[in-house]
């Protein structure tokens, strides 16, 4: 027997409804996902598939928390707000609230692992655990380019695994994918409880 949504929860929880809480809960998450990736070789997917899912899971609940405070059926969707965007980041806001559906209600988290290079002298020697990266001096720089299409360069260059969503033909990095959704997140919550000037 299907389950049947409460008919009275917009009502219900409009009172209590707290956007900033649950945009306060994806910055916590996206923090853990980029201190995974600062991990270097000892990132693992596992982690980073969790703290992605959590950040976009938070991030949209905030969007339906919004919705419910100011009693519209998506806040998300309202023309005034978009149309102050642009289409890339309208794109990515959608995008992610789609995959945000898929993960939530199929347990499909629509990101590929890849492995990212980077600057073996960005990374924090004390997780790298018996390993010393030495650059010899007059080491010529090397150059790669990741998935997302960064150029890197430096005297030695490591590979890590990251995390990749499939977004307009692009590969786009987990982490900037959700530092971009909280930051089009928080611009919607901002705008919304900006009071609006009343017309004359």
């Amino acid at each position: 027997m299907a389950r049947d949504r409460k008919r009275d929860r917009h009502k219900r929880l409009a009172p209590s409804a707290d956007p900033a809480r649950n945009l306060a809960a994806a910055k916590f998450f996206y923090g853990h996902l980029t201190e995974e990736q600062t991990k270097g070789f000892n990132a693992r997917e596992e982690p980073q598939r969790f703290f992605m899912s959590a950040c976009i899971n938070f991030a949209s609940g905030a969007v339906e928390a919004l919705s419910v405070k100011i009693g519209v059926s998506d806040a998300g969707a309202g023309k005034r707000w978009r149309s102050q965007q642009s289409s890339a980041d309208r794109a990515l806001f959608d995008r992610l609230r789609d995959v945000r559906v898929e993960d939530f209600h199929y347990g499909v988290l629509d990101a590929k692992s890849r492995h990212k290079w980077v600057n073996a002298a960005g990374i924090r020697a004390a997780v790298i655990r018996g390993v010393t990266i030495i650059e010899p001096p007059g080491t010529p720089p090397v150059e790669e380019t990741n998935p997302d299409g960064e150029v890197v360069r430096g005297g030695v260059l490591v590979s890590v695994k990251t995390l990749y969503l499939d977004h307009e033909n692009k590969q786009l990095a987990a982490t900037e994918a959700c530092r971009k959704f909280i930051g089009l997140v928080e611009s919607l919550i901002s705008r919304s409880s900006t009071p609006r000037a009343k017309t004359p």
